[in-house]
């Protein structure tokens, strides 16, 4: 073949194929003279810039066709599902990080870009179903303890909060049956402590759960009067006749709240007040049916 001559594309093809599923014995030789050969040497397009007006489709910005992609895709999938093949890329980047400078130069190039609708669809389709291993969580974590958070100090936008609770609804929560180690208990609590001794969040969290807002909301009812037999001296009475004892948990405390069992005001009848401790006369304000049962059990009504 003569010096300068360029190959016609039925030529290429007829070479593609006839070195199909064929590789030179000596490939592994040869793949390292080439890297001996190239060390410590500098690309000849090392900081020049392509005039893009008489290159517009040099390089990267030639786009593949769908059939090439495609093409691309399938080799790709077929070469991932080789173990050795796997094997090979994950020993090939063992112990290598990215220098500062790399990293920046990545980030000033992703900076504005925008994954499409469509793309973001097939990476979900693609990773649903799908589950990291223990090992991998473990793999991905080493790398990031005794770090910062990148996020430490952000918040996320109302629009991305909204996106998150529309997409998690209706899926089982990704901790559901799973029990907190005492170290991961010491570290809520301390959290809460922390966040509890903040004058301003007790204020937001009081704020929010107030009234309407708040999960034992019955429409009101809590502000209708009682009758007039609700008195101290009756309150005193009922706790006396039950020892001041919280009548579900056991618990003794001297001005224990006095409850009504079918929760109507107006009913003060003996029979139909009971002593509790606080924090169980709390729990009652949910699940009233099953407290009504729970009492009628607990006290059989008087047939006198």
């Amino acid at each position: 073949m003569r010096k300068g001559s360029k190959l016609t594309d039925e030529q290429r093809r007829k070479i593609s194929e006839s070195m199909k599923g064929k590789t030179p014995k000596n490939i592994e030789l040869l793949i390292s003279k080439a890297h001996k050969f190239q060390k410590g040497m500098t690309t000849w397009n090392k900081n020049m810039k392509v005039d893009r007006t008489k290159f517009p489709t040099m390089g990267h910005f030639n786009k593949n066709t769908e059939e090439t992609k495609k093409k691309i895709s399938e080799a790709t999938k077929k070469a991932m599902a080789n173990p050795d093949v796997r094997k090979k890329l994950r020993d090939s980047h063992k112990g290598k990080r990215l220098s500062e400078e790399h990293k920046k130069k990545i980030g000033l190039g992703l900076r504005g870009h925008k994954i499409s609708e469509e793309t973001r669809q097939k990476i979900s389709l693609a990773n649903k179903g799908k589950s990291v291993s223990e090992e991998t969580i473990k793999r991905l974590r080493l790398p990031h303890l005794g770090k910062p958070s990148a996020r430490k100090g952000t918040r996320a936008s109302s629009e991305t909060l909204r996106k998150l609770s529309e997409s998690h609804k209706g899926l089982p929560s990704a901790r559901k049956g799973a029990h907190l180690s005492e170290e991961e208990r010491r570290i809520v609590r301390e959290a809460t402590k922390l966040a509890m001794a903040n004058p301003e969040i007790r204020r937001k969290i009081s704020e929010a759960q107030t009234g309407e807002k708040s999960r034992f909301w019955k429409g009101g009812i809590s502000f209708l009067p009682y009758s007039s037999d609700w008195t101290r001296a009756l309150k005193k009475a009922i706790r006396k006749r039950d020892n001041y004892t919280c009548q579900i948990c056991g618990k003794w405390e001297e001005k224990c709240s006095v409850h009504h069992i079918d929760y109507n005001k107006k009913n003060c009848n003996p029979e139909n007040l009971i002593a509790l401790c606080r924090s169980c006369h709390t729990k009652t304000n949910m699940d009233r049916e099953k407290w009504k049962s729970f009492f009628k059990n607990l006290r059989p009504p008087n047939p006198n």
